[in-house]
């Protein structure tokens, strides 16, 4: 009878030290960069992907302040509320609000909240 020999395959070459330290360096720099994202950012991004009339039916039922410093979160939705087709959620904002003056005519709606509403003056600063 005949055996047959098996040969074993190499074994693998241990990694030196400094391949070892080299490799915990990329793991730490991959975990510390997905930590400088603090808080929820982008989560605003999902709020635009919902139709215009909800969203315009939503801000509606906002305050005028409220509705003043959503438009200071994203430039989307900044440039969204400050669109012609907005206007209506302004005014229907500000009815929210008793006895509040109309909004002057050489004011926007949007302006015309901000003074209102804010602590500080638009003028002054």
């Amino acid at each position: 009878m005949q055996t047959a020999l098996v040969k074993k395959p190499p074994r693998k070459k241990q990694k030196s030290n400094a391949q070892q330290e080299q490799d915990q360096q990329l793991i730490k720099n991959e975990n510390s960069a997905k930590r400088v994202c603090k808080g929820n950012r982008g989560i605003l991004k999902q709020l635009l992907e919902m139709p215009l009339d909800v969203l315009y039916e939503i801000f509606g039922m906002l305050d005028p302040l409220d509705l003043v410093q959503l438009t200071r979160t994203t430039k989307a939705i900044r440039k969204m509320l400050a669109s012609n087709s907005a206007l209506w959620v302004w005014i229907h904002s500000r009815s929210n609000v008793n006895r509040l003056p109309e909004c002057p005519n050489d004011m926007t709606e949007w302006a015309y909240a901000a003074l209102m509403f804010e602590k500080h003056c638009i003028g002054c600063g």
